[in-house]
């Protein structure tokens, strides 16, 4: 690969980078801005998580995507933030898809309340965010790390 091509992809992986962190934060901060309840109630809707697990995960998930976010728009902890970008987003992505073709009229509950119901639209974003970050993912993992 040229040169030329090669600044090309990590130009293209540096935008796709602080697109998807930028993303991250705000979901995180929507999610924080509103009571724990509104999240809580959106985890709850996809039946997945005990009753009593929903008070934590509804303020742990908007703090660790806000975390996870930061670390991608400043480029550090690359391997670990993208890594833990692409497995959030795969896990949303098939919880959503599940949710989708059992038509189940619920919201996703990625922005905050009043998102609507998940749909071939929502599908999509996702699937695009998830095909990103696979991306980013797979650019941090081959580059050499760098030492001191």
């Amino acid at each position: 690969m040229s040169l030329s091509r090669n600044k090309a992809v990590a130009g293209v992986a540096l935008a796709i980078r602080i697109v998807l962190g930028a993303i991250f934060v705000y979901a995180g901060y929507v999610k924080l801005r509103d009571p724990w309840q509104v999240f809580a109630m959106a985890i709850d809707n996809y039946h997945l998580v005990p009753f009593q697990y929903l008070h934590a995960l509804s303020l742990a998930i908007p703090w660790f995507e806000v975390v996870v976010g930061l670390l991608l728009c400043f480029g550090r902890f690359l391997r670990l933030s993208s890594s833990a970008v692409s497995l959030l987003l795969c896990f949303f992505f098939v919880l959503m898809l599940r949710a989708f073709i059992n038509h189940q009229e619920i919201d996703c509950g990625c922005f905050g309340s009043g998102g609507g119901p998940i749909s071939k639209w929502t599908l999509l974003r996702d699937g695009s965010m998830l095909a990103g970050s696979l991306f980013v993912t797979w650019m941090a993992l081959r580059n050499p790390r760098r030492t001191a």
